[in-house]
């Protein structure tokens, strides 16, 4: 009776919302079908166990999401080489809007991220990939079920369907999105709006937190805008007015990692596989660009995944096959040939040093080198063989009878080759590893496939959309999740995330302060993140430029306050064993920490080259006297006496408690950076750079609160464009 009265009051769910809503629901079934693996097998399987995820990413993730639940915003790590500027790294991805949902997301007793968070990121991640393709190719006039086609050949074939980076793929699945609104300025539908969305569009793939991916973006979308720009009347003022709506909403959306990335790098190194690491204005030498790149065979991955290691290319038969006829059915069509070429120019880029096209990018367009991952440019591949797809699921039969027959030939002949290619190498001596049974499954597919396609033609299929779905998603989901890992096999790199409680609880309870160094080649995580604990190093592919001038002193890190080491062995002769974990690692105490927060009432100013002798000099010297290396402090009083000590230390805030017997400076031995703000009693101070390193402030007589807050102007500045750019998106989205 209830149900019956519900369906009175509210009456059945109209057609078209239905309709409209039957693409989106089954491409959410056919992506969580196609990760069955971490959908419907519990916690069997993971995809996070691998070297950067399980070593990097995951514990970010942790970090960020134990902050956010404690009411921060976490601006700043405090736990990684005495703190570094975690919006500023930009790969942990706290700008990416994606994945706030899932850190907001309850922890578990212990206040560590549960898997079904985790998963649930990563899925919708593939599924936004998906409805936005989806969007695109319902936007280009193509069918429901041919959108369905495009949408999951992006999200699980190609650089998408292969790549487990989070970071990464968030900033992948806004170039549909990007294109989708270029293409409606193209047409010419309100140029000046849709621009607009398309640069916000650019933005939001910049707020994912890794850069690679949104250049490959900028660089497609760049050259179709230029074709825009010089194929009508070029001093239209119309289409330079779309031209600057897509810059400035691009890099006003963009603007919260963009500003803080750039503040960031000019402080900091940058690892590229170089022989050294680079620095900001350094230009990445080709040779680690070249190193990455596309072999040209890894063309052969595009149909056989088995038969070659370029897997990020595979796309299958099915889908390249379709995408191939959408060329020849529709080739008139603009959006086809700028796809075409997009997807073409992708696969080339990603040859590098194999061509010398990327060669003249690298060496005409600023910042081409900083996309060090050349390989990476199969993602353009991928998006738009996925696009084009959904052409040939509705032009098929209108891509030209050659072009038919040569295709069913192809993949029929190609099936057989599989066939007796396993057949042969079955005969021989060889060990029966598992690439045997796919491609001997790559053969079955694609006769399969030609079957299809030869009914087809014939016109004996009514409903043709189906059956080559279906196909597509078994080629796909051979692909998909299957380098994922059983959670409970040997070596796993995720049992070292909970290898190290006894360790980690006893420095939680040790007497603070406590700021370790650890072998890095026993515990190969960061530990910090993971468990919140202070330690001097960590995993990261860029680090401040003061951190690595400073860390190979040995007064240095005793100024820096690291009181424990960490390891199987002591580091040092004076270390003194004070814990020892189950598993063989143990706490040694180092000798002559630094406290937290001292003062000094002698200041001098010395040349950075002299900083390894001022070092030497020992502690009783850095204790009673700073030296600076660049601006210097105003002078200070000779007394004693004084007291200070930490209120409050938080991700982005330190707050110290200082009682001076005369006006001198109070140091933290924390790591300084450009984006550190102080105020004494409220007023604002400058803050200084002392031994290079740590932040100092100076303090007048009398007892004072010294507030610190990580407050970039970068930070400040991005947040405020980004609030205006997201809202003149809206307002464009719902004009």
């Amino acid at each position: 009776m209830a149900e019956n009265h519900h369906s009175a009051r509210f009456g059945p769910v109209p057609s078209f919302v239905m309709k409209r809503l039957a693409g989106p629901l089954l491409l959410f079934v056919i992506v969580c079908g196609a990760y069955w693996k971490i959908t419907l097998a519990g916690a069997e399987y993971t995809w996070l166990d691998s070297p950067d995820l399980a070593n990097q990413v995951l514990p970010w993730l942790q970090y960020e999401a134990s902050e956010i639940h404690h009411g921060n915003i976490p601006l700043w790590d405090p736990y990684e080489w005495a703190g570094q500027s975690l919006i500023g790294q930009a790969q942990p991805g706290i700008t990416n809007p994606i994945s706030w949902p899932f850190l907001l997301m309850p922890l578990d007793s212990k206040g560590q991220l549960r898997l079904f968070p985790i998963n649930a990121f990563f899925l919708t991640i593939h599924y936004l990939a998906a409805l936005f393709c989806y969007f695109l190719c319902r936007d280009l006039g193509r069918s429901v079920m041919a959108s369905v086609f495009g949408g999951s050949a992006f999200a699980l074939g190609g650089w998408v369907g292969q790549t487990d980076w989070p970071q990464m793929i968030s900033g992948g699945v806004w170039a549909p999105l990007v294109f989708l609104f270029f293409f409606r300025t193209l047409r010419g539908d309100r140029p000046i709006r849709n621009a607009g969305l398309s640069g916000a569009m650019l933005g939001f793939a910049v707020l994912s937190g890794h850069h690679q991916i949104p250049i490959f973006i900028a660089l497609a979308v760049g050259g179709c805008w230029i074709y825009y720009l010089v194929a009508g009347n070029w001093i239209d003022r119309q289409r330079w007015g779309a031209i600057a709506a897509f810059g400035v909403m691009a890099g006003m959306v963009g603007a919260i990692q963009i500003l803080p990335a750039s503040d960031y790098g000019h402080q900091a190194l940058r690892w590229v596989g170089a022989n050294n690491p680079v620095k900001w204005n350094d230009v990445v030498p080709y040779r680690a660009l070249e190193a990455l790149s596309m072999l040209p065979a890894g063309v052969i991955g595009l149909v056989s995944r088995s038969m070659t290691a370029g897997t990020e290319v595979y796309l299958g038969w099915a889908v390249l096959l379709m995408a191939l006829a959408g060329i020849a059915a529709a080739w008139r069509e603009l959006p086809v040939k700028m796809l075409a070429i997009v997807a073409m120019a992708g696969l080339i880029c990603a040859f590098g040093g194999q061509t010398v096209f990327h060669g003249i990018l690298y060496a005409l367009i600023p910042n081409v080198d900083k996309a060090r991952r050349i390989e990476f440019a199969v993602f353009l591949l991928g998006f738009g063989a996925a696009a084009l797809s959904s052409y040939g699921v509705d032009l098929f039969l209108e891509a030209g009878a050659w072009f038919r027959r040569l295709a069913i030939i192809t993949v029929a002949c190609a099936g057989c080759l599989y066939l007796t290619a396993t057949w042969f190498l079955m005969q021989t001596t060889l060990p029966k590893t598992n690439d045997f049974n796919l491609i001997s499954f790559a053969g079955v597919v694609a006769l399969l496939i030609a079957a299809v396609l030869a009914a087809w033609n014939s016109g004996r299929l009514r409903h043709p959309a189906i059956p080559i779905t279906a196909l597509a998603l078994l080629e796909l989901g051979s692909s998909v999740g299957y380098v994922y890992q059983r959670r409970d096999r040997p070596g796993s790199l995720l049992t070292q995330l909970s290898a190290d409680p006894e360790l980690a609880a006893w420095l939680r309870k040790a007497p603070p302060p406590v700021r370790i160094q650890l072998d890095d080649q026993q515990i190969q995580y960061n530990f910090g993140d993971w468990y919140g604990i202070d330690v001097f190093g960590s995993y990261l592919a860029s680090l401040s430029l003061n951190v690595d001038s400073v860390r190979g002193f040995d007064w240095a890190r005793n100024l820096l306050g690291i009181n424990y080491w960490v390891g199987r062995k002591p580091q040092r002769d004076d270390q003194t064993e004070v814990f020892s974990a189950p598993h063989g690692m143990n706490v040694y105490r180092n000798k002559d920490p630094f406290p937290p927060v001292w003062t000094v009432h002698k200041v001098t100013h010395i040349d950075p080259a002299a900083m390894g002798q001022a070092f030497d000099r020992g502690g009783a010297y850095l204790r009673d006297e700073a030296f600076f290396t660049g601006e210097m402090p105003p002078p200070v009083q000779s007394c004693s006496g004084d007291t200070v000590r930490v209120l409050r230390r938080e991700a982005n805030s330190y707050d110290i408690d200082a009682r001076m017997q005369c006006r001198g400076v109070v140091i933290a031995g924390d790591e300084d950076d450009d984006g550190w703000r102080a105020w004494v009693d409220g007023s604002s101070t400058p803050v200084y750079q002392a031994y290079g390193i740590a932040r100092a402030v100076v303090v007048p007589a009398g007892h004072h609160l010294v507030e610190m807050r990580f407050r970039p102007a970068s930070v400040v500045e991005g947040a405020i464009l980004s609030s205006i750019g997201f809202v003149v998106m809206l307002g464009l989205f719902f004009l």
